[in-house]
């Protein structure tokens, strides 16, 4: 059974992200909180004035045009943080950890070893809405001109 098969109970919650989306000032704490809380991110960015009104304008217009494509009627569990620390290699296999995010930099291996991962229709896009929001998190901790300045990422999505 992959991740994606696994449904989940109808009262799942994980309380570090319902406290990041509901608790005023805890935005910068929605480490992969899911793509339909992009307001909540937005809102504190502009509140705290962290970033850019018109980057800001643009990622939620872009945002909001993609939320159809997360729209299911059955909540599964999704990985949601695939980067090389969350991956484990024994020479032949690739093995993922520490489910919760999504990168374009491991896909090629991914893709070849976990083919079911891929399965999903538009998959690019949904990606590209996961980089976004670790994007918006990211400059609530690095603002604008610090040498890991996000904003960089989010145009390369947008």
């Amino acid at each position: 059974m992959y991740a994606h098969d696994t449904p989940l109970p109808h009262d799942f919650e994980n309380p570090w992200q319902t406290d990041a989306i509901t608790l005023p000032g805890k935005a910068a704490d929605g480490y992969h909180i899911l793509p339909q809380y992009y307001p909540v991110l937005i809102d504190s960015l502009r509140s705290r004035g962290l970033a850019d009104s018109s980057l800001l304008d643009r990622t939620e217009a872009w945002l909001a045009a993609r939320m159809p494509l997360f729209e299911t009627d059955v909540p599964v569990l999704l990985h949601g943080d695939v980067h090389f620390n969350n991956l484990m290699w024994d020479g032949t296999d690739v093995t993922v950890l520490d489910f919760e995010g999504a990168t374009k930099a491991v896909l090629p291996v991914l893709k070849a070893n976990y083919p079911a991962l891929f399965a999903v229709p538009d998959l690019d896009e949904r990606l590209n809405v996961d980089e976004a929001m670790s994007q918006l998190l990211q400059l609530h901790h690095f603002p604008p001109g610090h040498r890991f300045d996000p904003v960089t990422g989010l145009e390369a999505v947008l």
